[in-house]
């Protein structure tokens, strides 16, 4: 599970770097806005990044911190979702996406020996 981790992170912030705008239309079931699309580059680029460190450095310290920025990041996007009714879809995709890779990230951690 350590190794696969890295790999479909990467697979998704590669995704969002080329192709922001799909997927916020995706989660947005509409068109996107600028500022989304922006967003989700950086969200692309963050976990491109995580991915490569987690890759590199599979330590429990490393992981236990992309966890905890993967359940901030959900959390974030729930209070998106929450506040802000023409965001609402978009804040709870990416907010369950989020909680998925933190969840992951945990079992990894558990699983390091």
């Amino acid at each position: 599970a350590v190794k696969q981790l890295p790999l479909v992170r990467a697979a998704y912030g590669v995704l969002l770097l080329i192709a922001p705008g799909v997927v916020t239309r995706a989660y947005a079931g509409r068109s996107p806005q600028q500022i989304e699309i922006r967003a989700a580059r950086l969200l692309g680029a963050r976990q491109l990044t995580q991915a490569i460190v987690c890759d590199v450095w599979p330590r429990r310290t490393t992981l236990q911190l992309g966890t905890a920025v993967d359940v901030v990041h959900s959390m974030s996007m729930i209070g998106l979702a929450t506040i802000d009714r023409s965001r609402r879809r978009i804040g709870w995709s990416d907010a369950t996406i989020a909680a998925a890779f933190a969840t992951a990230s945990a079992v990894s951690v558990r699983n390091l020996r």
